[in-house]
């Protein structure tokens, strides 16, 4: 494995911890602040209650932009930036498959 590709699986394995950082904030904020929005996405965490459901429910409260009905400046200000954060790492994770694919 060269250098390129062990700092490319580097940022990868960096982004998800830091995704992880992120949903449990998020989590924790919607427990503490937001508790039927919390209830209403299966009550997640990292890991206790950890289903498909609820990562589906969760994916969904942040990419359809629902956080901004929550009026916490704090939530929506986080929902953003992991927004763009995971725009950000798709386009890490598969750029390199597709720039692979189609390069002669």
């Amino acid at each position: 494995m060269d250098t390129v590709q062990m700092v490319w699986l580097g940022v990868l394995f960096a982004a998800i911890l830091l995704w992880f950082g992120l949903a449990s904030q998020l989590f924790r904020m919607l427990k503490e602040n937001q508790s039927e929005i919390y209830e209403s996405l299966g009550s997640p965490s990292l890991l206790l209650n950890n289903s498909i459901k609820n990562n589906w429910l969760s994916l969904k409260f942040l990419i359809s932009g629902s956080y901004r009905n929550t009026h916490d400046a704090e939530i929506i200000r986080l929902c953003q930036f992991m927004r763009l954060f995971l725009i950000a790492y798709l386009v890490w994770f598969v750029g390199p498959i597709v720039w692979f694919l189609v390069s002669p």
